[in-house]
């Protein structure tokens, strides 16, 4: 049966109102209804799943707190590394970002079980110098593993944590500027920007009048974290910050 002119128009607002990361179900009144409609109307819910599949995206949630949508790698929605730093950016930069982004989500969730825990259960917030401090726990257990089993460093998951840990040491934890704030090449200045870029995004909200800052996830974010679980790259970093919480591996002390 052809989807009715009013529930067409309703689910694209339905899917646009999870397109905006910022706007709460609290907040609009038609927000509410429509999650409402959602969760009663099957024949509704059914045409919300095709034209999400059809834009490339993937529902991951559906509570009174909002619709979560993931997008597949070919999604227009999918966002690109260039959509953080621009295109004129290198190599080394790029393998930076993903080992920080890593980082910041094995910071809230370190071990396994913290991934199998409710969803809806909140995290408690982190600073830039928390996820620095996990970084170079990180990048120890990672040589380390390294060093037991060299011949893993032919696979490309491998090689390529292997390139970012290399690009992390090479940086200052933290170097002043004039203006007092951490240097631009400075590892707390670059995970202060991913921070804020995930603020920007609706993953994180900041209380900057604490020293240092924290950084609280949203319900938003928890949901793409265990989503992101699922990957080989994310399995393999907490496996090293596994055997950190297992004493098996060395555990470095902090510049910051």
């Amino acid at each position: 049966m052809p989807i009715a002119h009013e529930d067409a128009v309703n689910v694209g607002r339905l899917i646009q109102f999870a397109l905006q990361p910022k706007c709460m179900p609290f907040d609009e009144p038609e927000y509410r209804e429509l999650l409402r409609a959602y969760e009663d109307r099957s024949e509704f819910r059914a045409s919300v799943e095709g034209v999400v599949e059809g834009l490339g995206l993937r529902v991951l949630l559906v509570n009174d707190r909002g619709l979560f949508l993931g997008a597949e790698d070919e999604s227009a929605f999918s966002q690109s590394p260039s959509a953080f730093r621009g295109s004129r950016v290198s190599g080394d930069d790029r393998l930076l970002d993903g080992l920080v982004e890593l980082a910041i989500a094995a910071t809230l969730f370190p071990r396994q079980r913290d991934l199998e825990d409710d969803v809806l259960a909140a995290r408690p917030p982190v600073t830039v110098p928390d996820v620095d401090r996990t970084l170079r726990e990180l990048v120890e257990a990672l040589k380390q593993q390294q060093r037991e089993e060299p011949e893993s460093g032919a696979d490309p998951i491998e090689q390529g944590l292997w390139e970012a840990w290399r690009v992390y040491e090479s940086r200052p934890s933290y170097r002043r500027t004039e203006t007092g704030r951490a240097s631009a090449n400075s590892t707390f200045r670059i995970i202060e920007q991913h921070l804020d870029c995930l603020c920007e995004s609706g993953c994180f909200t900041a209380d900057r009048q604490r020293n240092p800052s924290r950084y609280r996830p949203t319900l938003r974010y928890q949901v793409l974290v265990q989503e992101m679980a699922a990957t080989r790259l994310y399995r393999r970093v907490a496996e090293a910050m596994q055997s950190l919480q297992d004493g098996t591996a060395p555990v470095a002390e902090s510049e910051g």
